[in-house]
């Protein structure tokens, strides 16, 4: 069964302290989680009705 990887990449200047704070990084994870989910929802809904 495929399956995708996703990978969230940060600008140079947002690794360090994204890196060394974990309210941040927990933060940033939730947004890209949130949004990646919002995509792969809507993705679905519109495969499923074809």
């Amino acid at each position: 069964m495929p399956y995708r990887q996703w990978v969230l990449s940060l600008p140079w200047e947002l690794r360090l302290p994204v890196a060394r704070d974990p309210a941040l990084l927990n933060a940033v994870s939730r947004v890209f989680f949130e949004e990646l989910r919002g995509c792969l929802r809507a993705s679905a809904a519109t495969s499923w009705r074809r």
